[in-house]
């Protein structure tokens, strides 16, 4: 019997199944980061802590700053997998929602580096260089 999770996937290169986040963007340099193939496996994400929390939906997809977005912020920077967390929203594009503690303005900052070459590892590096930073607090308004 399959699973929800292989029913949803397609192969787009051998060995190289789509996410649910959709398919690898062309510009990532994967370079110092997981690989798309590594992000496509739901290993990483099975170890993450909102998977075995109790946290309302909405702190992970929120319009503002709520209460709701820092605790999931705060959350992601004790979770241990965090950095793939990233990536992948990173890789597949994801466009909203709290992932590895950042917001879609964040990562926005961050998809245009990786847009002008620079490496996702290097990216990731940099943005979890220091846990104690929080997210920026920017909103595009569309979550």
């Amino acid at each position: 019997m399959t699973s929800n999770a292989t029913k949803v996937r397609v192969m787009v290169e051998p060995g190289v199944w789509q996410h649910p986040f959709g398919t690898p963007l062309p510009y990532v340099d994967s370079t110092g980061g997981p690989s798309p193939r590594e992000l496509a496996t739901p290993r990483w994400a099975a170890r993450a802590r909102c998977v075995h929390l109790e946290t309302e939906p909405e702190a992970w997809f929120p319009r503002d700053m709520s209460t709701g977005a820092r605790d999931a912020i705060a959350i992601c920077a004790r979770c241990p997998v965090r950095r793939e967390c990233l990536a992948a929203a990173l890789t597949f594009g994801d466009e909203y929602g709290i992932w590895g503690g950042t917001t879609a303005a964040d990562r926005a900052l961050m998809a245009d580096r990786l847009r002008h070459g620079t490496p996702l590892g290097a990216v990731l590096d940099d943005a979890l260089a220091d846990d104690s930073n929080e997210s920026s607090g920017q909103w595009d308004g569309a979550a």
